[in-house]
């Protein structure tokens, strides 16, 4: 009988070293992967192909080249893109009250001498598009056509900037890809 009790008291110590190891590694390895999986359906991480930037660079070029809209010069030319960080916020008064816009700024170009130099440059262009933003109305900003004249004031400041720093203004495009008004 003696015997016996050792034996159960050597496979009770067996059972809680692999209770106190594998079990705690089992559960870090499940948290683990649902943080990956996570990460991947947020596009934080990419598994396998393009990077998340290169993909979602990818997307914007695809979407733009079937839009239909290509000039006979640039045609199959890939498109450059820069991205304004961090996004700009304007406020406003109206009414009395407080209004904010929030608006994320990417430049596009074929030409990639013209990104390096929004590149270059974006300190500038950026202080001046919030001054510009700045003098325009609440009411002006509301709806479709007031973003589309914002983009009108943002391309065309851009384009100033770059001519006299740069000497090179071949933008063809400033895409808002995020506005919000409040």
């Amino acid at each position: 009988m003696a015997e016996a009790a050792v034996v159960e008291v050597g496979e009770e110590q067996k059972t809680s070293v692999i209770k106190k190891i594998v079990i705690p590694v089992a559960i870090g390895l499940v948290m683990t992967g649902i943080a990956l999986g996570a990460m991947h359906f947020l596009g934080l991480i990419s598994i396998g192909g393009q990077a998340p930037s290169q993909a979602g660079d990818a997307a914007v070029e695809e979407a733009v080249e079937d839009d239909g809209v290509t000039s006979p010069d640039t045609a199959g030319s890939a498109a450059f893109f820069f991205s304004f960080y961090p996004d700009m916020l304007v406020n406003f008064t109206a009414d009395g009250r407080a209004h904010y816009l929030k608006v994320s700024i990417d430049v596009m170009s074929r030409d990639e001498d013209a990104i390096q130099g929004v590149e270059e440059y974006h300190s500038i262009m950026r202080n001046n598009i919030l001054k510009l933003f700045q003098q325009v109305k609440y009411e002006t900003v509301k709806g479709t056509e007031g973003m589309e004249s914002m983009q009108e004031i943002a391309l065309q400041e851009v384009k100033r900037v770059l001519k006299q720093y740069h000497g090179n203004n071949n933008v063809e495009g400033v895409y808002f890809t995020t506005f919000v008004v409040q």
